[in-house]
């Protein structure tokens, strides 16, 4: 994925941002027993991280599904009244944005003739490998 930077610089921004406390690292089971018997795709920023790093991430998609993942168990485990059911849509929407702004100038750079764009259009196999080739060109 030719977007490593982009995506390090999102997760690193989650990381150092206060709200991020409850997201940093893996659930222990000793502190929360229940956890892993209501989230079955446990996810953190630290593993995401670890992941950009270790090169575990051919495309944006893979990137954003685990991020996505870390909201996703937040808003299963918590009650929406909860501190860390609140931080987590703060982050969320954070993220958004910022994922947002990578996507669109991956775009601009395939408009432009650069390469590293994806492409919006069917989503069909041609499209998938088309991104994936463009990722990296990035």
């Amino acid at each position: 994925m030719g977007s490593v930077k982009e995506c390090t610089a999102i997760v690193d921004a989650m990381l150092l941002n206060p709200k991020s406390y409850y997201f940093r690292e893996a659930i222990d089971p000793l502190e929360l027993p229940d956890y892993f018997t209501v989230v079955t795709q446990p996810m953190d920023l630290g593993t995401v991280k670890q992941r950009l790093e270790g090169g575990e991430y051919d495309r944006l998609d893979e990137f954003e599904e685990d991020v996505l993942q870390v909201w996703k168990n937040c808003k299963l485990y918590n009650e929406p009244s909860s501190d860390a059911y609140r931080k987590g849509e703060d982050l969320e929407a954070m993220f958004e944005r910022r994922l947002g702004a990578v996507r669109t100038k991956i775009e601009a750079r395939a408009a432009g003739g650069g390469g590293g764009g994806v492409r919006k259009s069917g989503g069909g196999k041609n499209d998938q490998m088309a991104q994936m080739a463009q990722m990296q060109q990035m």
